[in-house]
């Protein structure tokens, strides 16, 4: 969409980036108004995490935008010569999380959240760039128009689907990311921009322990929660996939800071195309014991145990109400010990006996398997 040159702010003295509209696109309405909102959007943001907006203009008919002069690499550059060391991976992957969450805090999703939009500064702190094609999470959306961006590679499953950006396609696009600086390599290939894309609707990456088995199981399965197929089993913030990563329990992020989440499972409840056994599945929300089975997978324990207490207490039931009625046709009266005793009738068993049996059967088919 653009070219980038280093320019020199004359009244401030210092080295800047200056974003030019490629000249064929100014002439059209639509990408001016695009490049305009990305300038807006960027401009709403001011976070140590996110390259910050001087300045914006128009000079013979091209628009530009001022920003801040990064003179280092991009984690793409950074990636070109392997993967990383898992600490450093997450520290960039904490970094461009905190600054999302600043995005989403204002109503603004990123949508192409990528190794070459993240640059580097010379002491190697991460800041996000080119909101290009960011989206105010208020307004229209352009993929209304049959119109899809962002990079196939990082794509959330839904956009690929149609379903328009939200805050947690960042995420699942972070998610990738670390994928890549973990392993090298991106989870979903293809030969075509349309071939990754089906991959990514239809496909499961490679699991990321059986190419990094070396990795904190932490780490895994906070991948795998960001890049769950599913939108709402992935975190529900980006501060939430901070918290979830090693190290990030302590960070302080944005002012509305949901608690702590702890991820302890194993790469059989989180891993891709793993058959996942009910109880085997873990609570992800925020603040959850990760231990704790689903509601949905409660309920069927929950019938048969109600069952069963129902049947057990209709044997203590008849069992008592048949010993009550045995005693008071066998006990007698004390009240007149040297008169005849009274002729009783014989104790009818059958009848408690009956009650009893009956009991046990249903409580015999209750336990059965």
């Amino acid at each position: 969409m653009s070219e980038v040159r280093v320019g020199e702010d004359l009244l401030l003295d210092r080295p800047v980036a200056v974003k030019l509209l490629r000249r064929d696109l100014a002439e059209q309405p639509a990408m001016r108004r695009r490049f305009a909102d990305e300038a807006r959007a960027a401009a709403r943001l001011s976070h140590p995490n996110v390259v910050a907006i001087h300045d914006t203009g128009e000079h013979g008919g091209v628009p530009y935008i001022v920003m801040e002069y990064l003179p280092g690499r991009s984690l793409a550059d950074e990636l070109a010569d392997g993967p990383l060391e898992q600490g450093r991976a997450c520290e960039l992957a904490m970094q461009v999380l905190a600054a999302l969450d600043a995005a989403h805090r204002e109503g603004v999703v990123h949508r192409d959240v990528k190794p070459s939009n993240v640059l580097l500064t010379p002491d190697g702190i991460a800041k996000v760039a080119d909101f290009g094609i960011a989206k105010v999470a208020e307004s229209d959306d352009a993929t209304t128009t049959g119109t899809l961006f962002g990079t196939p590679g990082y794509l959330a499953p839904e956009r690929v689907a149609g379903e328009p950006a939200t805050p947690r396609s960042d995420i699942y696009a972070v998610g990738v990311v670390l994928y890549e600086a973990l392993t090298g390599t991106k989870p979903f290939v293809g030969d075509t921009p349309l071939a990754v894309m089906n991959a990514i609707h239809l496909g499961e990456p490679q699991r990321l322990s059986v190419l990094r088995p070396d990795l904190d199981p932490s780490i895994v399965a906070a991948v795998e929660c960001a890049m769950n197929k599913d939108v709402e089993a992935r975190f529900r913030s980006a501060a939430a996939m901070i918290q979830a990563l090693p190290g990030g329990a302590g960070v302080s992020v944005g002012t509305e800071l949901e608690p702590t989440m702890r991820i302890e499972a194993t790469e059989a409840a989180l891993g891709f195309g793993a058959d996942v056994a009910a109880t085997q599945k873990v609570d992800l929300t925020i603040g959850a014991d990760p231990t704790r089975r689903l509601p949905s997978e409660r309920e069927p324990r929950s019938r048969a145990n109600g069952r069963l207490v129902a049947v057990l207490a209709a044997v203590v039931v008849g069992f008592v109400v048949g010993l009550l009625a045995l005693l008071s046709t066998v006990g007698g009266d004390d009240s007149n010990p040297g008169d005849a005793p009274a002729t009783t009738a014989p104790v009818s068993e059958p009848a408690l006996s009956d009650s009893l049996d009956d009991a046990i059967r249903e409580l015999e088919e209750a336990i059965q398997p």
